[in-house]
């Protein structure tokens, strides 16, 4: 992970005199990307570059940190992830390379995101821009829009789209910077990624015969998204999964101190009993290694990675 790359890439966007550039328009939906390029002037391309440019200013000095699908990053950070880590990173491009010619106009209350894609003619760099549409840029759905021409207001009767400098993700070669943190989930398909990786989870804690009514307790998980998310942060921060309840003593230990609801069944093969749902996020949290004591004033402590 190159600290520099996303001052490298505001370093680019101004010394480079000549740029390639596409603005793309796509629209998610369950059967796949459809993707529009349309015409774009050169006067809006340019404003675009130099609105991407100055909105990236003061980001470059964000301390990179990988990307957390259960909690934003901290004030001073910004997220990042591979491109293998968003599943269908592939689909996306793919959009791209097979756009729709749009002849009959595009309807902006169909658009998801659009791409704003920057080389130079050297190919020395490629980034791509995206940014979710929201409702509070797709001005034409509702009401009147309307322009002043000397001192008459006119109506605008052409659809209109709000553009601006921000962006969401910054993609530089195989890495995704995280902006805005809700639009990784939106632009890609990340909730399939998120339960695929729930069950890898799931299937190394199931094989450990470490909680007694697993079944129930794997499809309870798997039943809310939230918890998809928890099992697969799980995989990035915890390499020795398959390990967690190998001391039982301190499983005990922070269920007493804590006063959770959970009860152990002892024995040559110790389990935790799962009774019911609300026990999810406490079985997660012990997994997890959350529950902990400050050093010095020995305070209880719930740290949620």
């Amino acid at each position: 992970m190159d600290e520099n790359q996303l001052a490298n890439v505001f370093r680019n966007l101004q010394n480079t005199e000549r740029f390639r550039v596409r603005l793309l328009f796509s629209r998610k939906a369950r059967t796949g990307y459809t993707t529009y390029a349309p015409n774009v002037s050169n006067a809006i391309t340019d404003d675009l570059v130099n609105l991407i440019r100055d909105n990236l200013e003061n980001k470059i000095t964000l301390t990179p940190v990988q990307y957390n699908p259960t909690h934003c990053c901290r004030e001073g950070e910004i997220e990042y992830c591979t491109v293998n880590y968003v599943g269908n990173y592939a689909e996306v491009l793919e959009s791209f390379c097979n756009p729709d010619t749009v002849d009959t106009g595009v309807n902006p209350d169909d658009l998801t995101f659009y791409c704003f894609d920057v080389s130079d003619e050297h190919n020395n760099f490629n980034y791509r821009f995206f940014r979710r549409i929201t409702k509070g840029r797709k001005i034409s759905s509702s009401g009147i829009m309307a322009c002043f021409a000397g001192n008459t207001l006119n109506k605008i009767e052409q659809q209109t789209l709000g553009l601006d400098g921000y962006v969401d993700l910054v993609c530089v070669e195989n890495q995704i910077f995280v902006l805005n943190h809700i639009s990784l989930e939106r632009i890609f398909r990340l909730e399939e990624e998120f339960s695929t990786r729930a069950g890898e989870a799931l299937r190394i804690l199931g094989e450990s015969n470490k909680i007694s009514n697993f079944v129930q307790f794997e499809s309870d998980c798997f039943s809310d998204l939230r918890y998809h998310k928890t099992l697969s942060r799980m995989l990035d921060v915890n390499p020795n999964l398959s390990r967690v309840f190998d001391n039982f003593d301190n499983i005990r230990a922070a269920i007493d101190m804590f006063d959770l609801d959970i009860e152990i069944c002892d024995g040559e093969n110790p389990q935790i009993i799962y009774s019911d749902r609300s026990q999810r996020m406490d079985i997660l949290r012990i997994i997890n290694d959350a529950y902990c004591r400050s050093i010095i004033c020995e305070r209880q402590v719930i740290h949620d990675s």
